[in-house]
């Protein structure tokens, strides 16, 4: 049972074992033997009666091959509201092996971690596909490695552009581990933001829960959580790519970035004038929660770090309250003036707006400041 509570207490109504392997693309799927097994314990005291799941291997085991499992708690309106997470583990010839694992309880089971189709992503946790090559397995990713050199590991088409960063348990190409991306919840009577971390290894997306604090910012208005929850609310998939579909980019903001060309190769790359900053004030005239912001898909976005102030930060943040509205560049990835990208594209929210924001770089200085929005 949950810490704390009884599980009739804390309203858990049905476990549900899921077991899965891990496939050759790298990628775990679901036994469908041994899953979606159900048990009634709605009147059962589970800290003073725990229950026993037995998992058997069958003649066609590999019994080297670790076998994950995940235990969901379902609340009488079938709402997962919590799991025990056992981790994964082979089997062992003539052995009876015993794992015991508690119910950690959702802080926010208004989101949904396990697909009506089979699949399940908790935070935390490896992604789980059902198998079927359709539906929510489609959102369950082979891994980069098996994707570029393993046949039947493609992924189909339209599936998934890989030009762009997706938090979905696997690393690919240019994305960067354990990265803080902003999330919106709402929390003590107001929409806030704050981060949460994208694993993105190992088959383990998002690290924890999108659970502000009483330190996190406000926004003006729900629009951003309404348009999150909404999206957390398909249990699998690009939530980022969601998000932003819910909620268009009200404008665009155009940016001339200058760099340095006298920079040496393999010097960093420097902005104009000696001690210059890539910094600009998107918005000078909001206050209070109109000028909390934050970069959608983190602070490293390809070549570029990048990001918003808070008074006296030095480094580009992924959120930011203060005014004013402070972009800024910390840093670009290149060996020389000549191999920064031309430009770069990203989204961002100020207030509860989505903000689109073109950067231009030019290698040339011009005596004016090294980062200029209009």
């Amino acid at each position: 049972g949950p810490a704390g509570q009884s599980s009739i207490a804390a309203g858990v109504a049905t476990l549900e074992l899921v077991a899965a392997h891990r496939s050759w693309c790298e990628r775990w799927v679901e036994d469908k033997d041994a899953s979606h097994t159900r048990v009634d314990v709605h009147a059962r005291d589970l800290q003073k009666k725990p229950y026993t799941f037995l998992i058997e291997p069958n003649h066609f085991t590999d019994l080297s091959e670790a076998v994950a499992v995940i235990v969901l708690a379902r609340d009488a309106s079938d709402r997962v509201i919590g799991a025990a997470d056992f981790g994964d583990h082979p089997y062992r010839l003539r052995h009876l092996d015993e794992y015991t694992a508690r119910i950690a309880l959702l802080q926010r089971p208004e989101a949904s971690y396990a697909a009506s189709d089979g699949c399940v992503c908790l935070p935390g946790a490896p992604w789980m596909g059902n198998g079927s090559g359709a539906g929510c397995d489609l959102d369950v990713v082979t891994s980069f490695d098996r994707l570029i050199d393993t046949a039947g590991c493609e992924l189909p088409p339209g599936a998934r552009e890989l030009t762009s960063p997706v938090c979905d348990g696997q690393q690919y190409d240019g994305e960067t581990v354990d990265r803080e991306l902003p999330c919106f919840a709402a929390h003590a009577g107001a929409c806030q933001l704050t981060t949460r971390t994208c694993h993105d290894q190992d088959g383990v997306a998002w690290g924890e829960e999108c659970l502000p604090d009483q330190a996190a910012p406000s926004l003006p208005t729900g629009a951003l959580c309404d348009a999150y929850l909404a999206c957390e609310q398909q249990a699998c998939g690009d939530l980022t790519a969601c998000f932003l579909q819910k909620v268009p980019a009200a404008r665009t903001l155009s940016c001339v970035l200058h760099v340095d060309p006298t920079t040496a190769a393999g010097a960093p790359i420097a902005p104009c004038a000696s001690g210059g900053k890539w910094q600009a004030v998107l918005d000078n005239t909001a206050t209070a929660a109109g000028c909390v912001a934050s970069a959608i898909e983190g602070v490293k976005q390809g070549a570029f770090s990048l990001g918003f102030l808070d008074t006296g930060a030095t480094d580009p943040q992924a959120t930011a309250s203060d005014c004013p509205v402070t972009f800024a560049v910390g840093a670009i990835d290149a060996n020389s003036p000549a191999e920064v990208p031309d430009g770069h594209d990203l989204d961002v929210t100020i207030g509860d707006q989505v903000v689109h924001i073109h950067i231009h770089v030019e290698r040339a200085c011009d005596n004016g400041p090294s980062l200029v929005c209009t």
